[in-house]
């Protein structure tokens, strides 16, 4: 390896290492609540009832070392909608939830709890019906339990905009977690 290259990899190691212990990753898998199906009027004005998927993933970033801190993250919520009426469509979701999150206890306890607060903007992606690239807003509070590296979590999740014009997603649905802490 080149000096210059060794160079530079040892000073990005040493200015790593404080603003790793300023970063907190929470990756997690989560289920949403209820039943997840849409009621859509078909081509012949029936109706078609679609199943869809109940799960996300997403990852939760804490910023600083304090109890109150910003976090921000990504949410993946895919959307397969399967009919036996009618042709199946998707429309898949990536949230980005920009809030705060409080540690009850110092940060540095391998046991705490933590509620957040978030406002959680979405892009839809997919080929499915109501499919406008606009940004979505949803809102998001919950609580994680942190058992080590180990973490449980509970967040009410309610969107303010409808995808698909019936009213059907505006109302919060619950979101399960479970997840890790680095």
């Amino acid at each position: 390896m080149p000096l210059y290259r060794s160079l530079l990899f040892g000073v990005l190691w040493l200015f790593a290492a404080p603003a790793a212990g300023q970063l907190e990753l929470n990756p997690y898998v989560g289920l949403f609540s209820g039943e997840n199906q849409l009621t859509l009027i078909g081509a012949t004005d029936g109706l078609d009832i679609y199943d869809a998927q109940r799960y996300a993933v997403g990852l939760d970033v804490l910023f600083g070392a304090g109890q109150l801190a910003p976090t921000a993250g990504l949410l993946y919520r895919p959307g397969k909608y399967e009919s036996r009426t009618a042709e199946d469509f998707t429309q898949h979701r990536l949230h980005v939830p920009l809030g705060l999150a409080y540690r009850v206890i110092a940060p540095d306890f391998d046991i705490n709890l933590v509620p957040a607060l978030a406002v959680v903007p979405g892009f839809r992606f997919g080929d499915g019906p109501a499919n406008d690239q606009s940004i979505s807003w949803s809102g998001r509070a919950g609580i994680r339990v942190y058992l080590d590296w180990f973490t449980l979590g509970v967040h009410y999740f309610r969107t303010f905009t409808d995808s698909f014009s019936t009213g059907e997603h505006r109302e919060g649905r619950v979101l399960y977690t479970v997840g890790a802490r680095f």
